[in-house]
């Protein structure tokens, strides 16, 4: 079931021009739907649709002057960017470039926001020459938006559903993880949406230092209550900062961090637990940082 919003208007508009397009967003927003409802359109129009498993089948199944639409799902990784998936893209690149300059062909790719914004990812330009960013002012779904998902995957009235969850950027993930269950009770499901993030962080601290990296980042804004001066990232480390970040890596179970990792950790993400206003880092939310603030206490990483 798809639910049409401005998002997917747009990337339809923007493939007219493009032939290549990146959707970025967190996990749950809606890239991967949005990747494949739009390949269904194009097939309609008489494309090939070719789901993308290896950058390798992008090179083996491209044929010179015939229609067809890459699908390219979570490049380069889930939670980090990953150095060989990007080092096998960049091969790639010449290729990447010759099915752009053909005319007939169309490459959508979705991308973690995180992922995205990773330095390592930079060198892929071809990727980096349009993004729709679906959790940006432009295209992020509005509340009338949120409201026929609902009714599409629950068939409820708002009132039904946690205001906090109806402001959350997965919406999309939390309405289609309900459809899926069977005797939920709505309210209660819906008060229980943080079990999202949890799994995020979860899997996050699964994924080798860079994962650790961002656990610990985040856990420094939960111990600068939530106002984490970008100026502390600055100049050489005090005494205090290399005790901080010790105890902090400690706690979190990790060998210390130069601060400019940590720095360069919370700015791959912001949009998706952080944001960063006026040069202060911060949560999305104030309900997100209280989440923060439990999950590691609970998982004892830190004292508050």
């Amino acid at each position: 079931m798809f639910v049409s919003t401005r998002a997917s208007d747009y990337v339809m508009e923007q493939l007219q021009d493009n032939s290549c397009l990146t959707l970025t967003a967190p996990s749950g927003v809606g890239k991967s739907f949005i990747a494949r409802h739009t390949a269904l359109v194009l097939k309609r129009q008489g494309y090939n649709i070719i789901p993308v498993e290896l950058p390798a089948d992008i090179k083996t199944y491209y044929h010179p002057g015939k229609q067809t639409v890459f699908i390219v799902d979570d490049i380069c990784g889930n939670f980090t960017a990953n150095q060989q998936q990007v080092e096998n893209w960049k091969q790639l690149l010449p290729v990447i470039n010759t099915i752009i300059a053909d005319k007939c062909c169309k490459i959508i790719v979705s991308c973690r926001l995180q992922v995205y914004k990773d330095d390592k990812f930079n060198i892929l330009l071809p990727f980096k020459s349009c993004e729709c960013n679906l959790i940006s002012t432009k295209l992020c779904l509005t509340s009338v938006e949120k409201t026929n998902i609902a009714k599409t995957y629950i068939g409820t009235s708002m009132t039904d559903i946690d205001d906090l969850s109806f402001k959350c950027d997965f919406f999309p993930l939390l309405c289609s993880l309900y459809h899926e269950k069977e005797d939920v009770d709505v309210k209660e499901y819906f008060k229980k949406s943080f079990d999202v993030y949890k799994r995020e962080l979860d899997r996050l601290s699964e994924h080798g230092d860079e994962g650790n990296y961002k656990i610990c980042s985040l856990a420094l804004c939960v111990l600068f209550n939530n106002q984490l001066n970008e100026k502390w990232f600055q100049g050489k480390m005090t005494d205090e900062q290399r005790q901080i970040i010790k105890d902090t890596c400690e706690a979190c179970e990790f060998n210390g961090i130069p601060k400019a990792k940590l720095k360069k950790a919370l700015d791959t993400l912001d949009g998706t637990f952080i944001c960063k206003q006026n040069g202060i880092y911060k949560t999305l939310h104030d309900k997100l940082f209280d989440f923060l603030a439990h999950y590691f206490v609970i998982n004892n990483r830190l004292v508050v």
